[in-house]
């Protein structure tokens, strides 16, 4: 194996590594914080917060989305970006944000989401730049993007580099996709459609979204 070679083996491990404590971050109970202090008897408890913030909406009739934060943690998200955008060699100027956008297909048939430039907007309050939902399939194919293959089909598999994504009837699909910028979605004004469609804050506890990920009953669905 090459130094190349090696380096990319490397860097495509600990991506992996990093989506998958990612999964256990959202899916399992709060734990410890470790790495901001060093070890002591007098070191603080720390655990992921109790509650995350939901942005839910009719993207089309029969399709819901869900965006929400990867980890649900401001740490371990911005963790989770930076190792993306320096994947991606992204400029600092240019860093892209990721979220965890959630599909429930509540009609009777496939529903199809277009990942396009624009298809779901953030805007916040504070009068910052709104960001967008970036299709990176199309950067990928124009050969503006040129991530190692690894990498490429880490992020193809996490919905990142999909142009769309089909639904069946009564599933759901799990997706990490990227923005233009990553916004505090616990403190923008609104998200929205690039039709117009607004989605609308919800929070919620870990607890909950972890039972709407692993088994999304079309009660729960009806709950959001």
């Amino acid at each position: 194996m090459t130094r190349d070679e090696w380096s990319q083996a490397l860097f495509v491990t600990a991506t992996i590594a990093l989506v998958t404590a990612g999964l256990v971050w959202v899916l399992g109970p709060g734990r410890r914080g470790a790495g901001d202090d060093e070890p002591g008897a007098m070191k603080p408890r720390r655990s992921a917060p109790a509650e995350v913030t939901l942005w839910v909406g009719e993207i089309e009739p029969g399709l819901k989305g869900v965006l929400t934060t990867v980890y649900g943690d401001p740490k371990p998200d911005a963790e989770h970006d930076a190792q993306l955008n320096e994947g991606l060699g992204r400029e600092a100027a240019d860093l892209l944000g990721f979220y965890r956008l959630l599909l429930f297909n509540t009609s009777e048939e496939v529903k199809r989401f277009t990942l396009a430039d624009g298809a779901i907007v953030v805007i916040p309050a504070d009068g910052a730049e709104t960001v967008r939902l970036k299709n990176l399939a199309a950067d990928l194919a124009a050969g503006r993007l040129e991530p190692a293959p690894g990498l490429q089909f880490t992020l193809n598999r996490l919905g990142a580099l999909r142009d769309v994504v089909d639904v069946p009837a009564g599933q759901r699909a799990n997706l990490v996709v990227a923005f233009s910028g990553r916004r505090d979605l616990a403190t923008v004004r609104a998200v929205e459609t690039a039709e117009g469609r607004t989605f609308r804050r919800l929070p919620r506890t870990r607890a909950e979204l972890r039972r709407l990920i692993a088994d999304p009953r079309a009660d729960r669905i009806r709950d959001l």
